[in-house]
């Protein structure tokens, strides 16, 4: 059966009793369909919001995102538009940095000897040169004068205290006036370029704290380990040594050898040297007159041969003694490699010694 088209079916339904059932279905379907995708939809948010800290903490991380890609977005239009001018810079910074080398070379940057450690380098005088173009008023003559200040201001980076030598550079530099700059501005202008541009307290130091740095420094310079035996080594064994050569030498020539032969191997300046009554000659000796005494060729074919095969290698010791005696004794650097050299070196002119001593003595 074909109902006519003008016919509405919700009608029918309803009178019949059937619309009311199916609007009853249609509804509870619609129901738990919104209510499936309602339960979904909120279990997958709190689960967003609950893992990233809430709907705040969204918000607040969306905006450094966009913070983020704003600053990228600056640097990268700052790079490319400084790109050339970078580049520009670069060789012009370059080219200064070759015409300050070329004219300290050729000595148009001369500094006074103190301030000479405290140079700067060149590139970076050229960098303050860079600076001092954009001036109006700036002259290349001016230059000279840029980097004599520029060093004095290293000087004043690099020490705490000025004495007589840092007042003198001072006195140097400020002495000569500042070329070029002629007003307070532009004096201001280079001084503020070199560093100088600054106002230090000075004070001076009180008697008890000059006391108490002169205290620091005994303290901090106290001797070292190896030094100390090696003073103590070079009294023992140097003692040894001048009275063995005495001996010998006067067992050889008698007992008026220093007069005879003295002169003969060129110590004849120790005749003449003032000592006390219990000193003898050799106490005003040094290395020197040890090895002038012990390698003499007469001397040692007739007294030292017996001890000491090769008379180079004696000279070589005798020197080599002196020299690392003058390191511990001197306030010089003295390592325990240099200790441990003067203990060897000892050993083998003590080796020598036990052939120097009488081999017969006469037992009372």
């Amino acid at each position: 059966m074909t109902f006519p088209r003008y016919l509405d079916i919700r009608e029918i339904s309803r009178a019949v009793g059937g619309y009311s059932v199916m609007d009853q279905v249609i509804e509870h379907q619609r129901a738990e369909r919104e209510q499936f995708l309602r339960l979904h939809s909120s279990t997958a948010a709190d689960d967003l919001y609950r893992m990233l800290g809430g709907i705040g903490a969204v918000e607040s991380i969306i905006e450094q995102e966009r913070i983020k890609r704003d600053h990228a977005f600056d640097s990268y239009r700052q790079l490319v538009g400084r790109s050339a001018f970078d580049l520009q810079t670069s060789q012009a910074l370059g080219s200064l940095t070759n015409a300050v080398e070329a004219a300290r070379l050729g000595g148009a940057f001369e500094l006074p000897d103190l301030l000479e450690q405290y140079r700067v380098t060149d590139i970076s005088l050229a960098a303050q040169l860079a600076d001092a173009h954009r001036l109006s008023w700036w002259d290349d003559s001016c230059a000279e004068v840029l980097n004599a200040h520029t060093a004095l201001s290293a000087m004043f980076d690099r020490i705490d205290v000025v004495g007589r030598e840092a007042w003198s550079a001072i006195d140097s530099v400020l002495a000569d006036s500042l070329l070029g700059a002629c007003s307070v501005r532009q004096a201001r202008d280079l001084l503020d370029i070199s560093g100088l541009l600054r106002f230090p307290r000075i004070r001076t130091l009180t008697v008890q704290e000059r006391r108490q740095r002169i205290k620091r420094l005994i303290r901090d310079n106290s001797v070292p380990a190896p030094v100390k035996k090696a003073q103590s080594l070079v009294h023992r064994y140097e003692k040894v040594l001048r009275t063995l050569i005495a001996q010998c030498m006067e067992d050889a020539y008698g007992e008026d050898w220093a007069n005879e032969r003295l002169p003969q191997c060129g110590c004849k300046p120790l005749l003449g040297r003032a000592r006390d009554e219990d000193e003898s000659v050799l106490d005003c000796a040094d290395y020197k007159h040890y090895e002038l005494i012990m390698c003499h060729d007469e001397h040692f074919e007739t007294v030292f041969a017996v001890a000491y095969e090769d008379v180079d290698a004696l000279r070589h010791m005798i020197v080599r003694l002196g020299l690392l005696r003058a390191r511990s004794h001197h306030s010089r650097t003295f390592t325990a490699e240099d200790l441990q050299e003067l203990v060897t070196l000892w050993r083998a002119m003590e080796a020598g010694f036990e052939c120097l001593i009488d081999d017969v003595v006469i037992d009372s």
